[in-house]
């Protein structure tokens, strides 16, 4: 584009200028990626967007320390409690054990919790007992939380997330020991079905291009290549007797002792049709199943015609079956791309991302449904 003949240009709108030139053709590339408003908006759901739990869709914030502090201080209601690290689980060396106790002891911590039983460092040593197995939990702090007392009881919950790789736990201290203990913790996790989510949140998560934030499904495209049922059967008004299933030879479906039309008739006689049925006469159960498939019932699937022998076998479905035979023979792939189409993805309903990074909501609003508007719907 000619540069303006002006040093400044005030009062006018910011806008979009695409260069008119050939691109490389991509599925993944538009307008948005273009021009790199996809990337400014990534940007900004990163950075303001609120975490929604993908399973549930309740909002999901993470619990700084300040707030652990103030949930520590309303739970205890005036009682005595202690603030537990746990730094190790099932650990078998005991040498390692020993060194991370003496990096807590050097770190000032001397309350240790060793299987169970608590050891004062400065005063008694370690007894591993006969345990292969090793649990190590820090006392970091003793006392009565109190909003007097937050600033101390925050630098404490600090330590303790620092020391329990972001867990700790709060336990009512009484006469007896510790009794009710409840955990704390400062990942990202849904309080209502505790479902864990990425701690981190970045643009590259929001991104259909990057390995972090693509559906691994389809691979941040949207669509995936599928056998269409529309492809497979073109003509809804034949029967399997009368050559409605394309991919199928004449002598697969016109001989009545074919494996294919033995097969078919079993389903037939199980779900309430046969081989002379139309496929537009099927209802929407039916269709279902000669396309996707009986489950685990085994059907009579008669060997020699209807005096034959009979064997039960389950009924895998057309498209399973089709799917099968392009895993195990290159050449028939080849043979059968035809009869497959782009769909929508159905892991990611064709929005791109994963599940936890599609609930990302700005102002109510997801990024892909955004994406899906018109400039006319966004304005």
């Amino acid at each position: 584009m000619r540069a303006l003949d002006a040093t400044s240009v005030t009062g006018v709108s910011p806008a979009v200028a695409v260069d008119r030139r050939s691109r490389a053709a991509s599925p993944r590339s538009m307008v948005g990626t273009a021009t790199e408003v996809l990337q400014l908006l990534r940007m900004l759901w990163a950075r303001v967007g609120v975490r929604h739990c993908p399973e549930c869709g309740e909002a999901v914030r993470p619990l700084t320390p300040d707030a652990i502090a103030d949930r520590i201080v309303a739970d205890a209601d005036g009682r005595r409690v202690q603030l537990v690290a746990p730094v190790a689980r099932g650990a078998r060396r005991r040498h390692e054990v020993a060194e991370l106790v003496a990096d807590l002891v050097a770190g000032g911590l001397v309350r240790v919790r060793l299987n169970g039983r608590v050891f004062n460092l400065s005063a008694e040593e370690l007894d591993f007992g006969t345990r292969r197995r090793h649990d190590v939990d820090c006392i970091v702090d003793r006392l009565t939380p109190s909003r007097e007392r937050l600033d101390r009881l925050a630098e404490s919950v600090r330590l303790a997330l620092d020391l329990g790789a972001g867990e700790l736990v709060c336990e009512v201290v009484g006469d007896e020991g510790p009794s009710a203990a409840t955990t704390y913790s400062s990942t990202i996790q849904c309080a209502q079905c505790q479902t864990p989510l990425e701690p981190e949140l970045t643009a590259r998560h929001l991104s259909f291009n990057h390995p972090l934030g693509r559906c691994p499904q389809c691979r941040g495209l949207g669509t995936v290549r599928a056998f269409d049922p529309g492809s497979i059967v073109p003509d809804a008004s034949r029967s399997f007797a009368r050559g409605a299933i394309a991919p199928l030879t004449r002598a697969q479906y016109a001989d009545p002792r074919s494996d294919w039309s033995r097969a078919f008739a079993a389903v037939g006689r199980a779900f309430g049709f046969d081989r002379n049925t139309a496929f537009a006469d099927l209802d929407p159960r039916q269709l279902r199943i000669v396309l996707y498939g009986a489950g685990d019932r085994r059907l009579k699937i008669h060997e020699n015609g209807p005096s034959g022998s009979v064997v039960r076998r389950t009924w895998k479905g057309l498209i399973p079956i089709l799917q099968g035979a392009c895993r195990r023979d290159p050449d028939k792939a080849r043979g059968l791309a035809r009869y497959q189409a782009d769909v929508r993805c159905s892991a990611c309903d064709g929005e791109r991302l994963m599940p936890e990074f599609r609930a990302v909501r700005v102002g109510g609003r997801r990024l892909p449904e955004l994406v899906d508007m018109t400039v006319d719907g966004v304005l």
